[in-house]
Parts: C-alpha cells; sequence; structure tokens
C-alpha cells in the first residue's frame, strides 16, 4: 500500500502542470489562454470519457494493476506530446491528459484492493489524503516556467522545463508503479 501510494503523490504532482499547458498553448497558438479553454476542456473530457469505458472494460478481464499503469502512462504520454507537439495538435495533449486523470480512480481501486474489509473506510480516507503533496505543484510548475522564462528570456523554454519536471515526476511514479504487485492481496486483520 505504501508504494501505491508513494507512486499516486508523484503522478498527481506531475498532472498539476495543466494550467502551465492551458498557457503554453495560448504562447504556441499566439492566442490568449481563455479563447481555447473550452476546446481544452471539451477533449479532455472526451477521452476522459473513453478512457473510462476502454479501461473499466480491461480491469474487467485483467490484474488491477494494468489500469494503474496504463492511465499513468496516457498520462505520460500527454506531457511528452505537450513537450514537441505543434499547435495544430497540441490540443491532443489535454485529450491524453484527461484520460491519464483517471489514475485516481484507479489507483484508489488499487489501494482499496490492499484494504481488511474492517479497515477499508480508513485506506480511502488515507488515499484521499494523497491528493494533498498535490496541491502545491500547481505553484511550483508557476515558479519553474516563470524563472526559466525571464532567465532565458524565452517564456517557451520556462513551459517547456515545467512539462519535463511533471514528465519526471510521473515517470518516476510509474518506476514505483511496476513495483506493485499486479492483484494485491488484502492485508491480513
Amino acid at each position: 500500500m505504501l508504494l501505491a501510494v508513494l507512486s499516486a503523490i508523484l503522478i498527481f504532482n506531475g498532472y498539476q502542470v495543466i494550467d502551465n499547458m492551458t498557457l503554453y498553448c495560448g504562447l504556441l497558438r499566439g492566442q490568449d489562454p481563455s479563447e481555447t479553454a473550452g476546446y481544452q476542456k471539451a477533449v479532455l473530457y472526451t477521452f476522459k470519457v473513453s478512457m473510462g469505458v476502454t479501461m473499466g472494460w480491461v480491469l474487467t478481464r485483467a490484474a488491477p494493476r494494468t489500469a494503474v499503469l496504463g492511465s499513468a502512462c496516457v498520462g505520460l504520454s500527454a506531457v511528452l506530446f505537450a513537450l514537441v507537439a505543434p499547435a495544430s495538435v497540441f490540443l491532443l495533449s489535454f485529450g491524453l491528459l484527461g484520460a491519464g486523470q483517471l489514475h485516481g480512480v484507479y489507483i484508489t481501486n488499487y489501494i482499496l484492493s490492499c484494504a481488511p474489509r474492517r479497515l477499508m473506510r480508513r485506506y480511502m480516507a488515507f488515499t484521499m489524503i494523497t491528493m494533498l503533496p498535490a496541491a502545491p505543484a500547481g505553484v511550483v510548475y508557476g515558479l519553474i516556467s516563470g524563472t526559466m522564462g525571464a532567465l532565458y528570456e524565452d517564456k517557451s523554454l520556462g513551459y517547456q522545463v515545467s512539462l519535463a519536471t511533471s514528465a519526471g515526476l510521473i515517470a518516476l511514479g510509474i518506476g514505483l508503479s511496476l513495483l506493485l504487485p499486479p492483484r494485491p492481496k488484502a492485508a491480513s486483520e
């Protein structure tokens, strides 16, 4: 369970880069970021629905770790895609990130699978607390992009460094997830 929680914290921190993705999208497209916000959300939720149906089906046939790793890998691909995508297809990175955000559902399912029946509420509460350490990550990404952008007088570089930092955190979380047993067993009472 501890390994799953640490993995979740790293991945949740990585996903907090979405605000920088929004600002970077506006910079790439030469528009105010608010002009594409509706499109970003439409793509994000379309992919999230598709991933939910797909991974729900996969989860009925595969080990719980499969959904944990699958959603995290899609989230990582979103950030990596945002690093290299041209403006014309950049919005797809929001879709991939939306699909990857379902990691929160699948890691919670995994952690609850580790729980003895009488401690499920406690495990669930503990799982929700894993999001707390991710709260300041958005501010950190803003500091990274602002500092690097000002230092090198290149806003794009600042956003790219924040995206690379996010990708590193998600990759570390995936690495920890690979160490999880494919099928968790409930801890003994």
